[in-house]
């Protein structure tokens, strides 16, 4: 038996307080050896959602189609900085209901991959983009995106802030690997712009060369299972605060195959972090002039669950920055190039 077998054990054996996460801890460890493939779970989750719910959400978009409201809201450059500043309110380290409109460019996606529909996060990072993991839209057939909510699924009359889309296109990342979960990275368009206010509005993502964020303090967002024990989601959006952690103390848990320069950790401590359902959401780090900008993308936890004292992965939004800059421009250009010709053709034909 090896020394660190052998030096978890008395631990174990010593002390009661470790509980669980202590327990857990030892199995892994002991089955897996220290960053050998430590096991990992995707988070996005199927969702308990009905027919008539999903035509709910298709009348709403049809509704919003012939908005004007929406139709003719103004597009943001992506990636600028956002003036909302959010609330002032303490982020409680653990799990709590957020404001209402206290992280407006959280988005709600439902998602179906072949029959199942699945719940995913995702955040408005431009007026027709929402950027999300890979995990929660590969294989997909329909995509539909909720903005401005608190409640993601309930009685139609409760979020009257809330703004319906169709995804009408989304483009995964061409790097992503479901066995490493390199590039866990996607980007969902809209099938209209949406309109911004105090509930729903972007969020500058972090750009290439920004800090690693190592020992600072981040919000993750969603309305994923609030437990190990609780399949269903959240019933309100929720928020937690986590550390963020050096990669090496990161990769000493999942192994290098895993932990790239691409991934950024947070610490798991008393069931800080995101769950089933939460894939795809944003970690948001709050400036020091209270802006807030994407630093990471919820992608995996540890098999043995959430709440567990393991660390929590994410995707560094910077280092696709480019990416997801060239992707969106690409599709705004297309369409600028298309409206001028259509209108020199109009013009060449009288």
């Amino acid at each position: 038996m090896n020394f660190a077998r052998v030096l978890f054990a008395f631990f174990f054996l010593c002390s009661g307080a470790f509980g669980y996460e202590l327990k857990a801890f030892v199995k892994q460890f002991t089955k897996y050896g220290h960053g050998e493939n430590f096991p990992v779970q995707l988070r996005r989750t199927p969702l308990n959602i009905t027919e008539d719910q999903i035509l709910l959400i298709q009348e709403r978009i049809a509704k919003q189609d012939s908005s004007s409201n929406v139709n003719t809201a103004q597009a943001s450059s992506v990636g600028q900085a956002d003036t909302y500043r959010g609330s002032d309110a303490d982020r409680i380290v653990g799990g709590t209901e957020t404001g209402t409109k206290e992280f407006p460019w959280q988005a709600g996606l439902v998602v179906k991959i072949s029959s199942q529909y699945y719940a995913c996060g995702g955040s408005l990072i431009d007026n027709g983009w929402i950027l999300t993991a890979a995990q929660c839209v590969d294989g997909a057939t329909e995509v539909y995106v909720i903005l401005g909510a608190h409640q993601l699924v309930d009685s139609p009359t409760y979020d009257p802030n809330r703004q319906y889309f169709r995804g009408s296109k989304w483009v995964i990342h061409p790097n992503w690997n479901i066995n490493t979960l390199a590039a866990d990275i996607a980007l969902v368009k809209l099938n209209e712009t949406a309109f911004t206010n105090d509930y729903v509005r972007p969020i500058a993502f972090a750009q290439s060369g920004d800090s690693d964020h190592v020992n600072d303090t981040a919000v993750i967002t969603g309305w994923g299972s609030v437990s190990d024990n609780i399949d269903d989601l959240s019933n309100v959006l929720r928020k937690a605060s986590v550390l963020v952690i050096a990669n090496s103390e990161c990769s000493a848990i999942y192994g290098n195959n895993i932990i790239k320069s691409s991934i950024i950790c947070s610490k798991g401590l008393s069931g800080q972090g995101f769950c089933l359902g939460d894939g795809g959401g944003p970690l948001s780090y709050r400036k020091t002039d209270g802006t807030y900008i994407q630093i990471g993308i919820a992608s995996f936890t540890p098999a043995s669950g959430c709440q567990p004292n393991f660390p929590h992965g994410y995707t560094r939004v910077r280092s696709y920055s480019d990416w997801i800059s060239k992707t969106s421009s690409s599709a705004h250009l297309k369409l600028s190039i298309f409206v001028i010709l259509t209108g020199l053709a109009i013009m060449f034909m009288f």
